[in-house]
């Protein structure tokens, strides 16, 4: 699901992105991170930046999931800071036990993996591990007798990712400018229960979160009262993480139901469909929970989207209606261009022709471009290398373009004939 590799690979390597590698200590442990800057970041800006944490999968790498989540536009277009933190290895050794006899055993783990493991309170019960191991169930209590006299196997359960989280936070603070009162998360699958567990339970408060289809570990409790807005992005043809529950997690419509009832929300719920663009067998549904006056509540149902497909698009094979890392974006601080093109200072919009266009375009800058319809809909998106772009699949009228190119996003107006 990682599209267009190589093209990326280049467009990566022309754009200016402010990012750096580091690490962090924290229990003595020595934790990695990359961190990204808008364009026009300054440390003496008077206005702090606020900070985006995007929290991978379990067994990615950060630059796995950097590579396929365009964190330098995220950056530009919403002037914030984007933070992906590293997970450690599992550190339990029998877990780690367990998964090696299992893999040697010819045994298929699918969902798990020992590389990359949050402390997000995601755990399984015994006997999933005994129906798990098939024919080896029976030993499992030799093999991993503790485990299996607690009666469930938690994940890096010794390791303290929300202290990693609360410091890493606290040091941007101090250090990088960053808005203490300016946190937002978003996470994939493990990553999404990270970022549940921290939302709920961290040091330093969200403004609000976002979980790709992700799950509140079975080690957590969801608040009583939720303080923060919430969105979901979840697939019910997801066999990893299941819409209906599985033993790792809780049905996810019983989840936002629960976030809604604790949010305070008691109003009529707003549900529209995505529009159907690849025409991919793929639709999407969306559910708003927000009456103005409590923390929103979406979801974005897709009905048949693997837990693979719904991390990202490829536009090509989709799914392709949503971008749902740019969805994360857009509800935490709406489109900050907006439709107004007019509006928009002159550095910022990118000459394209013709204009108005039958079938092709090109424009005057080389990137990552999106085409959205005028209710910010997205229909295209593709990468710019000098040649031209086929528009010719669009519908007569109006839309607007976006690119992210090596001097920052740009904006412009494309009328189709």
């Amino acid at each position: 699901f990682i599209y267009n590799a190589e093209s990326r690979k280049t467009l990566r390597n022309s754009l200016t992105i402010s990012a750096e590698e580091r690490t962090f200590i924290v229990d003595g442990v020595e934790r990695y991170y990359q961190i990204f800057y808008p364009k026009e970041y300054s440390v003496t800006n008077e206005t702090p930046y606020d900070l985006l944490f995007i929290m991978h999968p379990n067994g990615f790498t950060v630059d796995d999931f950097v590579s396929i989540s365009n964190p330098q536009a995220i950056s530009d277009i919403n002037n914030v800071i984007v933070v992906y933190p590293q997970a450690l290895d599992e550190q339990n050794e029998e877990i780690q036990k367990l998964f090696s006899t299992l893999s040697l055993a010819g045994i298929d783990v699918p969902g798990f993996a020992t590389t990359a493991v949050w402390n997000s309170g995601a755990s399984v019960n015994a006997d999933f591990l005994k129906d798990m191991a098939g024919n080896y169930g029976a030993m499992l209590s030799l093999l991993i007798p503790n485990t299996m006299s607690k009666g469930k196997m938690v994940f890096n359960e010794n390791v303290d990712d929300v202290k990693f989280i609360d410091e890493l936070v606290n040091a941007l603070v101090a250090n990088e400018n960053a808005n203490k009162d300016g946190l937002y998360m978003a996470g994939a699958s493990m990553g999404g229960a990270m970022t549940y567990r921290y939302g709920f339970t961290g040091g330093n408060p969200v403004k609000a979160i976002a979980v790709v289809n992700g799950f509140v570990g079975k080690e957590i409790a969801i608040p009583e009262k939720i303080t923060f807005p919430i969105c979901v992005f979840h697939s019910v043809a997801d066999s990893t993480v299941k819409y209906d529950g599985g033993p790792i997690n809780d049905g996810i419509q019983t989840i936002v139901q629960t976030f809604v009832k604790n949010s305070g929300f008691s109003g009529e719920s707003k549900v529209m469909q995505i529009e159907d663009i690849a025409a991919d067998g793929n639709t999407i549904e969306k559910t708003i929970y927000d009456d103005g006056t409590h923390p929103k509540i979406h979801l974005f149902k897709s009905d048949n989207a693997t837990h693979a497909d719904i991390f990202v698009s490829d536009y090509v094979s989709g799914p392709n209606d949503i971008d749902h890392i740019f969805e994360c974006g857009r509800f935490f601080w709406g489109d900050k261009f907006g439709l107004d093109v007019e509006a928009i200072e002159s550095e910022q919009v990118i000459a394209l022709s013709p204009n108005p266009a039958i079938d092709y375009i090109y424009l005057s800058e080389m990137g990552e471009y999106e085409i959205f319809s005028l209710q910010g809909t997205l229909i295209l998106k593709g990468i710019c290398d000098g040649t031209s772009i086929d528009v010719s699949s669009l519908l007569p009228g109006d839309y607007i373009l976006k690119i992210a190119t090596p001097k920052g996003v740009k904006v412009g107006k494309l009328i189709k004939k």
